[in-house]
């Protein structure tokens, strides 16, 4: 089924089954994320919020309160920070 495909099933659905399909859309993406991360992760170090903190020298809720830091992933729920992109973003910032 192509994309065209769905966006045309959609079209044809009414209002009461958007709730619906945005759940499954949104289950999609999380699991497709989520397993992503999880092999993408095998060569690169996660740290938990404590150990990230203390890298980034700021509170684990200062990492906890910002959603778009660009090293922030979910594994298996659990928030967790990529250390080489916690490295790279620190490089970035200091010009």
């Amino acid at each position: 089924m192509s994309v065209a495909d769905v966006i045309a099933a959609i079209a044809e659905l009414g209002t009461d089954d958007m709730p619906a399909v945005l759940a499954a859309v949104a289950a999609r993406l999380a699991e497709t994320r989520e397993v992503s991360l999880v092999e993408a992760s095998a060569d690169d170090g996660l740290l938990d919020a404590e150990a990230a903190a203390r890298l980034l020298d700021v509170s684990p809720s200062w990492l906890y309160h910002r959603p778009k830091l660009p090293f922030r992933v979910k594994v298996g729920g659990k928030l967790k920070f990529r250390r080489s992109g916690i490295e790279r973003w620190l490089k970035q910032r200091q010009g």
